[in-house]
């Protein structure tokens, strides 16, 4: 399988000129996290993520009419439309990335993909492995313990906001479980959650993670159906879910774990032909 059987083909793209204002409007409106930014010859001169617009309005002095040269990131890591989807999903995990612009030999935009695409072919594939998967593959992961990180680093309900910002940072991840002394899961907290807690608009560094805890409508367990957890980070845009045994944390399922098991199942000699 290659990129351009699993890209989104219609990009939302902004010009140089763009303002940020303008881009937190596109972002809300396709409710999508990555804006691609184009010369007018519709090559590719940068990417604004969520999370770069995010830390902009943060900063003293955030000026909504600065144009988005301004905030983008400009060494954007590209891919052409045939390479195989597994070489692309080891770029976005080796450059810690999460959208990779599919361009043509010309530098043209052509589409994008992201971890949201990935991920719905990751789902395809487990929903149905005895369609897309060679036999010897099909249990490979059928459950959520197959593919979870084990070695979860979470977070005390009383820490602070700048704790759980050092611990995200230190361990270079994107969410934290929040517990209480019996290890037993109250909450997750997100960098976007830390990041809006530690801007001027936000409570401040000192404030309680748990004053940040979004609702644990979201969890799963050991024995949950893999395509059940990813359905779940699909369907509701979650980047991660607590993985819970007898009430006590055990595990996480991020957007990083189903990638790294994309790399091993989208390889063509899994793949049913």
């Amino acid at each position: 399988m290659n990129v351009d059987q699993a890209m989104t083909p219609h990009v939302v793209v902004l010009a140089v000129s763009d303002t940020l204002q303008k881009a937190q409007l596109d972002m809300a409106l396709s409710e999508i996290r990555h804006l691609v930014v184009c010369d007018n010859l519709s090559r590719v001169v940068g990417v604004l993520s969520n999370r770069d617009l995010l830390r902009a309005c943060g900063r003293e002095g955030f000026d909504a009419s600065a144009s988005v040269a301004e905030v983008m990131t400009r060494d954007v890591s590209l891919v052409l439309p045939k390479v195989p989807l597994h070489a692309a999903v080891r770029m976005m995990l080796d450059g810690a990335i999460s959208a990779l612009p599919v361009v043509s030999g010309e530098n043209e935009l052509l589409g994008i993909v992201t971890t949201t695409d990935v991920l719905r072919v990751v789902h395809r594939l487990l929903r149905h492995p005895q369609t897309h998967l060679e036999a010897c593959h099909v249990q490979e992961a059928a459950t959520v313990e197959q593919m979870m990180s084990r070695e979860v680093i979470s977070v005390l309900a009383s820490d602070s906001v700048e704790r759980a910002q050092a611990k995200m940072t230190e361990n270079s991840i994107r969410h934290l479980p929040i517990v209480n002394s019996q290890e037993q899961l109250v909450g997750i907290v997100s960098s976007r959650d830390l990041e809006r807690a530690m801007s001027p608009q936000g409570g401040g560094s000192w404030l309680a993670v748990a004053t940040l805890s979004k609702a644990m409508t979201h969890v799963v367990e050991p024995l949950t159906p893999a395509f059940v957890a990813v359905d779940m980070m699909l369907q509701h845009k979650i980047g991660a879910l607590p993985v819970v045994s007898n009430g006590k944390l055990v595990g996480i399922v991020s957007e990083k774990d189903v990638l790294r098991l994309a790399v091993g199942l989208l390889r063509p000699s899994n793949l049913v032909s």
